[in-house]
């Protein structure tokens, strides 16, 4: 009987400590809402994506740049649009990738300010809590679950709405593939709800959405069915979202379509695939590099910087002068 007590003790203890272990790991919750408030006068940022490659093809000279404009440009955050460690994201926190393709590759100024990442497809070969829960080894690193939100605000009252996204669940294909196995784990259908209702609430002045998969692109996916596009664009575009960020095409990209939402690709912090042109493509490169955005009350500038530190394009939308959708529409009939 004692023997038996004894065992039973034993096997409640264990179901405790299972219990605990797993309610820390439930603090990695998808939907979270985190705020921000800085008393800068604009937001800062830099953009990079399909980067974690152990510091080989140009992974180095991009993160060189990358920390130098962190200082000189005091960057509030740095946003990772996926593929955060090739080829199968990585196994437990202590993955030799943190080091060989984080730490030891961004430093300075860099790693002491936030990083905000999403899931990759790459990402989704490795163990997906083990990048959520590297947020409590390494302060920078902010990443509370498969799609969170993050709102920043500044001195002058103004705010900015980011939403970060895991989109390989809206990318249909994949759950046919079996090295996708396990995707299904990722309800689509509560993400976008979620962000519905996040856009949705916000009276945010900008508000941007991330994930890793484009919905337009002139790169090697181009004659791809967009899946993506055919499950998120039409609520960005109710919702005014003003621009959508991502990576997956190892190129910089920013395509203007109709409908008011602007699109940028930044998924060329490592490696680099032949690109190319859209209709709606204002700019394209295949070069190594990353995004740095500027944004302010009413204007956002974004600009492509290299692997050598060189600027290759430069854009600004202005809130005042962002048409409405339907006569975004109307113009392009016209131009035909």
């Amino acid at each position: 009987m004692k023997f038996r007590r004894k065992h039973l003790v034993f096997l409640l203890g264990s179901v405790l400590i299972l219990w605990i272990f797993f309610s820390k790991n439930d603090s990695f919750t998808s939907g979270q809402k985190l705020q921000v408030v800085s008393g800068s006068r604009s937001f800062n940022f830099a953009v990079i994506g399909d980067w974690g490659v152990r510091g080989k093809l140009q992974q180095k000279e991009v993160a060189q740049q990358l920390n130098a404009f962190t200082k000189s440009e005091q960057l509030d955050f740095i946003v990772t649009t996926g593929d955060n460690f090739y080829p199968i994201g990585v196994e437990s926190i202590e993955d030799d990738h943190w080091k060989e393709s984080f730490e030891d590759i961004y430093q300075g100024a860099s790693q002491s300010i936030p990083w905000y990442p999403v899931l990759g497809n790459h990402d989704h070969g490795g163990k997906l809590d083990a990048q959520f829960a590297y947020s409590s080894v390494n302060k920078s690193w902010t990443f509370p679950g498969r799609y969170y939100a993050v709102e920043y605000k500044i001195a002058n009252g103004q705010h900015i709405l980011m939403a970060f996204l895991d989109t390989s669940p809206f990318h249909d294909a994949y759950f046919e593939e079996r090295r996708y196995e396990g995707i299904e784990a990722s309800d689509s259908t509560a993400q976008k709800e979620w962000l519905a209702e996040v856009l949705a609430e916000s009276k945010a002045d900008w508000k941007l959405v991330f994930g890793h998969h484009p919905l337009y692109t002139g790169g090697m996916r181009a004659k791809d069915k967009p899946y993506v596009r055919m499950h998120l664009e039409k609520l960005f575009q109710e919702e005014g979202v003003d621009a959508y960020i991502c990576g997956h095409e190892h190129d910089l990209q920013h395509i203007s379509p109709p409908g008011g939402v602007e699109y940028f690709v930044s998924g060329a912090a490592a490696m680099v695939r032949p690109t190319g042109k859209i209709k709606y493509t204002k700019y394209s490169v295949s070069q190594p590099g990353f995004m740095l955005f500027e944004v302010g009350k009413e204007k956002m500038k974004v600009e492509m910087i290299d692997f050598e530190g060189q600027s290759l394009y430069k854009s600004a939308m202005s809130k005042a002068e962002k048409d409405p959708s339907f006569l975004r529409y109307l113009y392009e009939l016209i131009a035909g």
